[in-house]
């Protein structure tokens, strides 16, 4: 197995894959879950479910991701386990999260509750781990209306 590398800023869960370890990183952004080539290829042999050929996905900013295929796989997050199709492609991430789970469940939409290190998802409260960002966030009320593009930032000048 080959060393993990740290974390980014985040919020990940640790699961399992097929038996296998995996750290989810839990990616809002994510149309589908995806897990990487080398989490893939560390599932041993007789379980690995066989790829079959899929459609194309975009990663951050549209760039086009190499990916090997889709399949149906075994998970568990915490003490949930789940059958789902999954996406293996080249990704930094061991695993992502994506809102076909955290959206598209039987009981709803996953509660991301980050005050309490919990996702609450098909009725299972499900550790998560935060990464970064351990600022206190300070409500600011701007005198003027921003539209902020999605998937961007804007800083705004303030006066305190």
């Amino acid at each position: 197995r080959t060393q993990r590398k740290p974390l980014s800023d985040g919020v990940y869960i640790k699961g399992f894959i097929e038996g296998t370890p995996v750290m989810f990183t839990t990616d809002t952004g994510a149309t589908c879950t995806v897990i990487s080539d080398k989490i893939y290829n560390n599932i041993p042999e007789g379980q690995r479910p066989v790829l079959e050929q899929s459609s194309n996905l975009s990663g951050p900013g549209g760039t086009q991701l190499n990916v090997w295929g889709k399949a149906l796989f075994k998970l568990k997050l915490g003490d949930l386990y789940l059958e789902k199709v999954l996406f293996v492609a080249e990704i930094q991430d061991e695993a992502l999260l994506g809102v076909d789970i955290l959206q598209k469940g039987e009981h709803g939409p996953a509660d991301i509750l980050l005050s309490k290190n919990t996702i609450i998802l098909e009725k299972h409260e499900i550790p998560c781990i935060q990464i970064g960002n351990e600022n206190f966030v300070r409500k600011v009320i701007a005198a003027d209306d921003f539209v902020i593009p999605a998937q961007s930032e804007a800083v705004i000048d303030v006066f305190i």
